[in-house]
Parts: C-alpha cells; sequence; structure tokens
C-alpha cells in the first residue's frame, strides 16, 4: 500500500474514533480490562513505519503519565487473569494490562525506566526462538533481571513467531511447548499465558486453543482490538495496539473505547 494510502487510512480511523467518542462519552467500565499492546519504544525507525511497531520513548511517558492521573490500576498480564476469571477481586479503579510483544530490548532502555517510575507491571510475550539474535532482541540475562524486580512477568510469544493457524499437531505442539519449557528453566517461574503471534482472526483457531488447554495454558491474547470482561473467552483476550500514531488526544480516545469498532474491520481485512 502507497505510504498515502496508509496516512489517509490513518487519518480517517482518526476522524471515525473522534465521532465515536462524541457520540459515547462514557467512562470507562470497572468491570472490564483493557490490555494494551506495545512492540518496540524507540525513537528509531518511525520513518515508514505503518504497520505501527514503534513507540517514541517521550510519548510513551506521556501515555504512562495520563494513565497515572487518570487513576487507573496496572495489573500485570497473569492478574488480569485472575481478576476476570472471578478468582480475584476487581479493581476498585478502571484497570489496564500493559504488555509488549516481541522481545526487543527497547522495552529495557525506553519503557522500564518509566515502568518502574510509576511501579506499574508489564508482561512480556517472548518469542524464545528470537532472543539474543542481534543487539535489537533482548538478552536471557536482561530477561531475568527483570523478572527479578517483580514488576516483570512473561509469557509464550511461541518459539519462532509464526503464525499458528494451520500448523501440524507437531509444529503447533513444538512452537508452544518448547517456547514455555525454555521460558521456565530460565526463568524458573511457571509460564502460563501465550499471545499469538500476529494475533488476529486468522492467526489460531479452535485447534490451536484445544492445544494450548492440553498443555496447561491458562488464557491466551489476540491483537484484536476491544476490551475484556469476565464473560470473555480467556484464550481469546483482547487488545489495544498502541504506537507513534496514539499521540495524547488519541491515546485517551483508545482508552475511552472509541477504536474498539476496528475489530469488525480485523475480521473482514483477516480472511483476504
Amino acid at each position: 500500500m502507497d505510504s498515502w494510502m496508509r496516512s489517509l487510512k490513518l487519518h480517517l480511523r482518526r476522524a471515525v474514533a473522534r465521532l465515536a467518542f462524541a457520540v459515547q462519552r462514557s467512562a470507562p467500565d470497572a468491570r472490564t480490562i483493557r490490555i494494551l499492546t506495545y512492540h518496540e519504544i524507540s525513537d528509531e525507525a518511525l520513518c515508514g513505519d505503518w504497520a505501527q511497531m514503534t513507540t517514541p520513548k517521550g510519548l510513551f511517558a506521556a501515555q504512562m503519565a495520563w494513565l497515572k492521573q487518570a487513576g487507573y490500576t496496572a495489573l500485570g498480564a497473569g492478574e488480569a487473569v485472575e481478576v476476570l476469571s472471578g478468582r480475584k477481586a476487581w479493581p476498585a479503579s478502571p484497570a489496564v494490562v500493559l504488555t509488549f510483544d516481541d522481545g526487543f530490548r527497547s522495552y529495557l532502555t525506553g519503557a522500564w525506566p518509566i515502568l518502574e517510575r510509576y511501579g506499574f507491571p508489564s508482561t512480556l510475550f517472548l518469542p524464545t526462538g528470537l532472543l539474543e539474535r542481534g543487539p535489537e532482541r533482548l538478552r536471557w540475562a536482561e530477561v531475568l533481571q527483570l523478572v527479578q524486580s517483580g514488576l516483570v512477568s512473561c509469557g509464550s510469544h511461541t518459539v519462532s513467531h509464526r503464525k499458528l493457524r494451520g500448523l501440524s499437531g507437531d509444529d503447533l505442539r513444538r512452537e508452544v511447548g518448547d517456547s514455555r519449557r525454555m521460558l521456565e528453566d530460565r526463568l524458573q517461574r511457571p509460564v502460563t499465558l501465550l499471545a499469538y503471534p500476529h494475533g488476529s482472526y486468522d492467526a489460531f483457531d479452535e485447534r490451536t486453543i484445544a492445544c494450548l488447554k492440553a498443555l496447561g495454558f491458562q488464557g491466551a491474547f489476540t491483537t484484536i482490538a476491544g476490551t475484556n470482561s469476565a464473560a470473555t473467552d480467556r484464550f481469546r483476550l483482547r487488545r489495544t495496539r498502541i504506537s507513534w500514531a496514539d499521540q495524547p488526544r488519541d491515546f485517551e480516545l483508545e482508552m475511552a473505547g472509541a477504536l474498539d469498532w476496528y475489530a469488525g474491520y480485523q475480521r473482514l481485512t483477516s480472511w483476504r
């Protein structure tokens, strides 16, 4: 897609979000949890990043400051699943979960100092086969140090970041099971959550979910837009992607649910 078309798409998305917010204008539901997805937190590689994989450090800091000021309670991904499953009480204030996919080292240099300052927990979904592959990926020693802080938890993002839907049974079990075993061995902590690589409607299916359940996973995270309630399937948890496109006003709209309609667009385009 040409850059001007991508830019037009972004402007249209913002316009629809503002219209939806003007019509809706509702406070976040205290019985829902919004899960945010980040990738790289860096001032690099922004040019042409139409896939929205990068968030500048200054913008990320502003987003975290807004969450703090707005009174959000930040939960780790595992804690959120406990709340949604009824095994833990709902927080008194609106809840948010901060997740980071793909194991980029920019989490350590860009996101972590800000999260630590606010005391916000976060969850890293790690593709184990990609760690330590080049300077842009986290090292295992760095992941262990982060986990030992008590504010960082880790989940599986498979071994090689392959789309799970359509894999053979053996390949599916290897991608999921080997990733989990390596994480547990390296970090000496149980791993019960997974984020689907690519994550939209075409990234997983009932067979994928059955495999996860058989291996003892307790939940899985998509990249499908929206929020989560007690009624949400734990293996179809929704996440809101955040990036450079979410300037302060856009971020506020995202948190209010003004872009949750995007899940419909994702469903339509997943099967092209």
